[in-house]
């Protein structure tokens, strides 16, 4: 080598030609691209490890992390020096290099494993100590020569590869229940581990099985590169929500693609077959056996396509039959969807319904989903997703206002029924007031004064039809007053004795007063005229007793005592009651038989918004 140096030229064949070489050393321009591109790599993760020490010097972590950046910096530039030479380096300084490179590998990959066992939480205090002794008794191994197979290098460096990944499993074990832990534990494994495996799937594994890899190494340094970036887009929390949705596409992607290269290298190393049978035999088993069992797992793995949520979730919503129940069912929809440990309504966030939505956002770096009701005039807070397990994200948001929108789509639908209804109930009204209204009235003065009650009978049902269709809600006290005033014209008429008992009609409660709509008015006037007529008419009563009870938002009536018939009148009050969600029932009393008639009622305001139901 002296000899081939101190020549000023060497003779040499290029390509079959005879040529002559000049030897000198090289100089700082005659440095090639990669070897910058090495320094620049190494110095780029250097920096970013040293700064994360200097922002937090007694971490245990941190400190391993600056080892790991310093191994990142000499490995690749000792290996460089010679990698990249032209014709002849010195064998002496070649071994130096070596060495060295071996020993900054080694203390890379041994700081590797102590940085996973130290973040984001300790899995055991000896544990780092353990792995740089298990690096440097590698390195002396190699130096002694008790490892003297060629790959021995590689074969450490992928058990110590392995062994960091295997401690990522107790760490995500002791960050269950800890959504933020989890989502920085998640960015700092796919920003490590897959910079590092990238480089050990493509160089380190073909290499310790005696193969070529599949691009020179020099060009696989970059991936390195992959480290800094993703710490450093993690403290700055970019796409950190983001994360969730897609952080097992990319380990499924990383590992396929290690599975496909080990099941080459094996047909390769195990049965002695050549390059194009391994390949031709590898591809049958990769589309009879490994694409197959992949998909499987994918979606097992990733879960069922998110159109079908959406289509349960828009048969759901579309099943309710007024705003009411429909925004139960929004509610309950996402409750199934996130599955939150807390949800409450948010009251210093009032707006008009009208008003539109800003659109569903994630607050307390991804612990809370904040949603506005596209039913009232609050916001949903939705806290810890998942049952603590995970943070919200971007998608997460996505499909709140996905949830939002067929909700407040359904509730313009609604609202276009009902003033559809509305408008064909005041077209009705108004031929029922000018055509029949004014006919009956002519007909009141015509008839003999014997059939002029039912004329006036006529008339009123007349009214009532023309109230039912104003649908407007009625308070229940004014309801019971016109009741009561009806029966006492029927009694003074009929010559029976009434006796009117009402409890608790106008008690206002903390939600509102009790109140009827035109349907339930409507129906209930009716059951307390059939009541009286058919004890009057049928039963000869001289006496009858009504008892109207409110408790809370339930109304209670019972009429009695009255030897009661069976027929049209009995079977109409008990539709009439079931209609509205009651029922009627005749139980037997002193001197004949009791009506009791039990329907729910409605609330004239809606609930508070201080906690989901």
């Amino acid at each position: 080598m002296t000899r081939l140096t101190s020549t000023p030229t060497l003779s040499a064949r290029v390509d079959g030609e005879p040529a002559l070489l000049s030897t000198r050393p090289r100089q700082l321009g005659d440095l090639p691209f990669p070897f910058w591109m090495h320094l620049l790599i190494g110095g780029i993760n250097f920096v970013m490890a040293a700064g994360v020490l200097a922002y937090r010097p007694a971490d245990p972590a941190a400190r391993h992390y600056a080892l790991f950046g310093a191994g990142v910096l000499l490995t690749p530039y000792t290996a460089t020096i010679y990698l990249t030479r032209e014709l002849l380096i010195d064998g002496a300084l070649l071994h130096a290099l070596s060495t060295l490179n071996h020993l900054f590998l080694c203390l890379t990959v041994a700081a590797l494993v102590a940085l996973m066992s130290t973040y984001p939480g300790r899995l055991g205090a000896r544990l780092p100590a353990l792995a740089y002794t298990a690096g440097m008794l590698a390195w002396l191994g190699q130096f002694t020569r008790a490892f003297a197979a060629p790959n021995a290098v590689y074969l450490i460096t992928l058990s110590f590869f392995a062994l960091g990944l295997g401690l990522a499993y107790p760490q995500w074990q002791r960050t269950r229940g800890h959504p933020v832990e989890r989502a920085a534990l998640r960015w700092f494994l796919l920003s490590l581990l897959l910079g590092t495996g990238l480089f050990a799937a493509l160089v380190a594994l073909p290499l310790a099985f005696d193969q070529p890899p599949p691009v020179d190494q020099t060009w696989l340094t970059p991936l390195f590169l992959l480290v800094p970036a993703g710490i450093a887009l993690g403290i700055v929390r970019y796409r950190l929500f983001e994360l969730d949705r897609w952080w097992r596409s990319v380990w499924t992607w990383f590992f396929g693609g290690v599975a496909v290269m080990a099941l080459d290298l094996t047909l390769l190393t195990l049965f002695d077959l050549t390059r194009l049978g391994a390949i031709t035999l590898s591809l049958a088993l990769l589309g009879w056996l490994y694409f197959p069992a992949r998909q499987w797992l994918w979606a097992r793995w990733l879960g069922g396509p998110p159109a079908a949520e959406r289509h349960t979730w828009l048969r759901e919503l579309s099943a309710a039959a007024n705003p009411a129940e429909l925004r139960a069912r929004w509610l309950a929809a996402l409750h199934a969807r996130y599955a939150p440990l807390e949800s409450r309504h948010d009251p210093g966030t009032e707006t008009l319904i009208e008003t539109p939505s800003p659109g569903a956002r994630i607050e307390d770096d991804g612990l809370t989903l904040r949603v506005p009701d596209p039913l009232s005039t609050h916001d949903v807070l939705l806290r810890h997703a998942d049952g603590g397990a995970r943070l919200f994200g971007t998608a997460d948001a996505a499909d709140a206002d996905t949830l939002a929108g067929l909700a407040r789509l359904l509730r313009e639908a609604m609202h276009e029924r009902d003033q559809a209804v509305a408008d064909e109930r005041q077209r009705i009204r108004r031929d029922l007031h000018d055509d029949l209204g004014a006919k009956l009235l002519a007909l009141l003065y015509r008839v003999d004064v014997g059939n002029q009650p039912l004329v006036r009978s006529a008339i009123r049902d007349s009214h009532e039809i023309l109230a039912a269709l104003d649908a407007e809600p009625l308070p229940l006290a004014d309801a019971v007053a016109q009741w009561r005033a009806e029966a006492q014209e029927r009694a003074i008429t009929h010559g029976f004795q009434l006796d009117w008992r009402a409890h608790r009609i106008d008690e206002p409660t903390d939600d509102g007063n009790a109140v009827l709509d035109a349907r339930q008015h409507t129906n209930l006037a009716r059951i307390v005229r059939e009541a009286i007529s058919n004890a009057v008419r049928h039963a000869g009563a001289r006496h009858v007793a009504i008892d109207i009870t409110r408790d809370g938002y339930r109304l209670g009536l019972n009429a009695a005592p009255a030897d009661w018939r069976n027929g049209g009148g009995t079977r109409q009050i008990a539709q009439r009651a079931e209609e509205l969600g009651g029922e009627a029932a005749w139980e037997p009393a002193d001197g004949g038989t009791r009506l009791r008639v039990s329907v729910p009622l409605q609330r004239s305001t809606a609930r508070g918004h201080d906690a989901l139901p």
